[in-house]
Parts: C-alpha cells; sequence; structure tokens
C-alpha cells in the first residue's frame, strides 16, 4: 500500500491560477483548491493539509486575513503568502498574524517555486532530523537578547527573571557563543548590531537550531527586510522600534509557548552527528571573530 501523497490547497479568485497549480503540483502531490478565503476555511475544516499557498490580494477576504484565520483553524498547516505587491504593513501582518513560511512575488518561477512547496512539505521532517548536542538539552531553557538597547533588554530581563537565564550579547560572536554553549529558547534580535547585519547569523541560527524561535526588533521601515527576514529566517515576530515594553513582552511569551508546542520535534542526536554540529557551528564563529 503505497503511502498518502501530501496534501497541498491553492486558494486564488482567478480559476486560471488554480488550474495551473493542478497541472504543476498533481503528479506529486494531493491538490485542493479554493476560490476564496470562505472556501479555503471550509477545506481545511474537512481536510488534513500540509501547505497553504494563498493569495493576498482577494475580494472580500485578502490573503493575509485567510492564513491568519487558517493558522487558528490549522495551525500545523504550513502558510505561504503569493503576492503581486508588497507595503510594510502587509508584510508584518504576513510575519506576526499569519505566521507564513514563505513571501513568494508573482510572477514566480515554477522551478523555485516547486523548491518553495517542496521545503514546506517537508519542514517537520527536516527539523526532527537535525542533532542537537545532549548536553544543551538538559540545560534549562535561556533567553537571548542580541541587542544592546536597554529599553529591550529591561523588560524582558523583568518579566522572566527567575524563569529563565537571561543573556545580552552586543555583537555576533558573542551571541554565538551564547548559543554554543547554553540553550537557548528564544532569540531576541535588532536587525543591525555592532555597524554588521543580523540576517546571516539569524539565517544560519534558523538552519542549524530550528527549534531556537527568533523575534526580530528593528528601527528600519524596510519591506525588502521583512520579506528576507520571513524568507531566510522564519522569523517568528518582527517588531518594529520603538517597542512598547508589554507587547515585547507578550510577544516572547508567545514565542516561549510556541517553543514548548514544538520541542518534541527534535530528537536525540544520533551517534556522531553532535560532534559534526559543533565543527560547523566552530568554523562559523571563527569566521565572525576574524
Amino acid at each position: 500500500m503505497q503511502p498518502a501523497k501530501p496534501a497541498l490547497l491553492f486558494v486564488d479568485d482567478e480559476v486560471r491560477i488554480l488550474r495551473s497549480m493542478v497541472a504543476l503540483f498533481r503528479p506529486d502531490y494531493d491538490v485542493f483548491t479554493a476560490g476564496s478565503g470562505v472556501e479555503a476555511l471550509e477545506a481545511l475544516d474537512h481536510n488534513d493539509v500540509n501547505v497553504i499557498v494563498c493569495d493576498q490580494r482577494m475580494p472580500y477576504m485578502s490573503g493575509v486575513e485567510t492564513l491568519a484565520q487558517a493558522r487558528k483553524i490549522s495551525p500545523q498547516t504550513i502558510r505561504i503568502l503569493l503576492t503581486g505587491y508588497t507595503d510594510l504593513n502587509t508584510a508584518l501582518v504576513t510575519a506576526n498574524e499569519a505566521d507564513v513560511f514563505q513571501y513568494v512575488h508573482k510572477p514566480w518561477d515554477n522551478h523555485s517555486f516547486r523548491k518553495v512547496i517542496d521545503q514546506a512539505v517537508h519542514v517537520p521532517t527536516t527539523e526532527a532530523q537535525i542533532a542537537h548536542p545532549e548536553i544543551a538539552r538538559n540545560l534549562p531553557w535561556s533567553i537571548l537578547i542580541l541587542d544592546e538597547d536597554h529599553s529591550v533588554y529591561t523588560p524582558i530581563k523583568a518579566r522572566f527573571a527567575g524563569q529563565f537565564d537571561i543573556h545580552q550579547a552586543g555583537s555576533i560572536p558573542e551571541a554565538l557563543s551564547f548559543v554554543m554553549i547554553h540553550n537557548i529558547a528564544v532569540v531576541v534580535a535588532d536587525n543591525y548590531v555592532s555597524g554588521q547585519s543580523t540576517l546571516e547569523f539569524l539565517t544560519i541560527l534558523r538552519k542549524d537550531h530550528p527549534n531556537i524561535v527568533t523575534i526580530v526588533v528593528s528601527d528600519s521601515h524596510d519591506e525588502p527586510l521583512v520579506t528576507q527576514l520571513i524568507n531566510q529566517t522564519h522569523t517568528f515576530r518582527i517588531l518594529p522600534k520603538p517597542i512598547r515594553p508589554s507587547r515585547l513582552v507578550h510577544s516572547v511569551e508567545e514565542a516561549l509557548e510556541h517553543r514548548r508546542s514544538n520541542n518534541n520535534l527534535i530528537p536525540t542526536p544520533a551517534p556522531g552527528l553532535v560532534d559534526d554540529v559543533n565543527a560547523m557551528n566552530h568554523k562559523r564563529l571563527f569566521r565572525w571573530w576574524s
């Protein structure tokens, strides 16, 4: 008996687009389609869907609104937004409310789009196969703040000290050293620290430590940056500065809950893989220090 194919749900008010999706993906996946957000949510209610792909510009219910509701109905379903235009507000809502996996711009290249879908389908499997040092797994959780701004550090310290170890780093090498030594549950990072962009660091963090939940705080009102953070680092929340302390604390609370709900994805590492991961991290650490 052959295993069931992963299921995809495509949502678009253009029939032509839906037909092209069916033609592109049906050979390898079970494909469902919906012409509106309401139809999509009904489909999620009645089917196990691995990935939902939704167009942003639709009548009555936008793509972001649809994906935000989809997250409540089926939180395990990976969410992807298609859009022919972008603005900062849409990008921020996409990251903070719909919690999307990828932000795909129209028109797309079919080969690249298939790669995005394939990655999305295998997200849980991939994360569960990545090894992590057992010594870190047995340590209490810590929160790492990669930002020298006291308006970020102080409310987090006040709220979570006593429950978690709170570490503050003023540079990427210092942050990496904390990640290697401690069991970091949540990273709160500015997008620039000590004159360096943290985008590459967060991308590597996502690849090597997918169980760490990241929050980015930023002075920049730059839509392309938000899109990069969504697509490359799968940042959990993106908060523009200045941030209300209550909103920052609430976002960290949500990140910790997200970590708890996904903690069982990471199994005990296989023999020999721990050394490989540590060696890889050391090489990257030395590159930033040099």
